[in-house]
């Protein structure tokens, strides 16, 4: 029996991870929406990313020329790029594992309804 055949009566009570292995429209809403919750969580960390780096150069620009020395652009410039940045990718990457993690969860627990 094809898919066409399928009557929507026939459809109705089927339990969602098989309404994903057969390729269904709800299952395939099913999935776009995990995939679609993870393209979310994936640029909201790439926008914490990007503002900071975009940031930076006018930041930088706008310092003071120092002779040298702590307070000096070149110094501000490598301390927060060689020091401060590692710890936002830390953060970030904690975060977005923990995020994945939980919208897998979440999807695992709507599709296991047996």
């Amino acid at each position: 029996m094809t898919r066409s055949s399928h009557r929507p009566e026939q459809q109705r009570g089927r339990a969602p991870r098989v309404e994903i292995d057969d390729q269904t429209t709800l299952g395939s809403s099913y999935l776009s929406s995990l995939i679609r919750t993870q393209i979310r969580t994936a640029l909201v960390v790439l926008i914490l990313l990007a503002v900071p780096s975009a940031i930076l150069p006018l930041v930088l620009a706008h310092l003071p020329k120092g002779t040298g020395g702590w307070g000096s652009q070149a110094a501000v410039g490598w301390l927060t790029l060689g020091v401060a940045a590692y710890p936002l990718l830390v953060a970030l990457g904690w975060w977005y594992v923990r995020q994945v993690d939980e919208n897998e969860r979440a999807f695992a627990r709507l599709v296991d309804t047996d």
